[in-house]
């Protein structure tokens, strides 16, 4: 893609694969699928910067070790992604990384500025 804004893009996308990115958390948001393909999960943590979390204790899923994972989970997406219990992880998982997800962040700011939020 020639669009240099990856939240341009992520607002048009109608899935994310996402492997050790941080772009889920902002994703997290448009309430879309996302699965995280982890193909080298065991190589990342040894020899990378490792993790602050176990995958599967904090994100929601469905996790994806090879490319044929991946392919099986795009063709079922609308089967896993509206299972209840999928939404409850993922809903626990947006709600705890975008507390103030209502619109408002910056007035918070400026009333923290002017010292209200004190």
């Amino acid at each position: 893609s020639e669009v240099m804004d990856i939240q341009e893009l992520l607002l048009v996308a109608d899935g994310l694969i996402s492997d050790y990115s941080s772009v889920y958390f902002d994703y997290c948001l448009s309430g879309k699928p996302i699965i995280f393909y982890n193909y080298d999960l065991e190589q990342y943590i040894a020899h990378c910067r490792g993790l602050y979390d176990q995958p599967e204790e904090v994100l929601p899923g469905p996790f994806a070790r090879s490319s044929a994972e991946v392919i099986r989970l795009i063709d079922t997406a609308e089967a896993w992604f509206v299972e209840p219990e999928y939404q409850r992880r993922y809903a626990t998982f947006t709600n705890l990384y975008n507390t103030h997800k209502d619109g408002n962040s910056i007035l918070r700011i400026l009333d923290y500025m002017r010292g209200v939020g004190k």
